[in-house]
């Protein structure tokens, strides 16, 4: 007698492995700044240059707690393709990746259509 194989936990398993891979991003056609969409961030956020030195007193926090340096603010106006120009302001902070966040999305109507992402 074979022991039972529960086939649909495994195929579970591989969609859900395969899910994680989708995130959705947009890129800045004046700059060529790569945003990540992130509808559960509170702030948006652009990633410091080395030109950035002086930590501002304005306090980030990451998920874990840890604080993440900022160096003020920038008003950006993003061209992503989408038939018209974004402005908005965004902390310049020591990130690896620029993010856009839900204020965003709601300020412009922007809806996340992973489907046909």
């Amino acid at each position: 007698m074979q022991p039972a194989v529960d086939s649909t936990a495994g195929s579970a398993a591989e969609e859900l492995k395969d899910c994680r891979n989708y995130r959705l991003f947009f890129t800045d056609k004046q700059t060529g700044l790569r945003f990540l969409v992130d509808s559960g961030a509170e702030l948006s956020i652009i990633p410091a240059t080395a030109n950035h030195k002086i930590c501002n007193s304005f306090k980030l926090y990451a998920a874990n707690g840890t604080v993440i340096p900022t160096f003020g603010f920038k008003i950006l106006t993003l061209d992503l393709g989408l038939r018209r120009s974004f402005q908005f302001p965004f902390v310049i902070a020591k990130v690896d990746r620029a993010i856009l966040d839900a204020d965003f999305l709601t300020k412009f109507q922007l809806i996340i259509d992973m489907h046909n992402a």
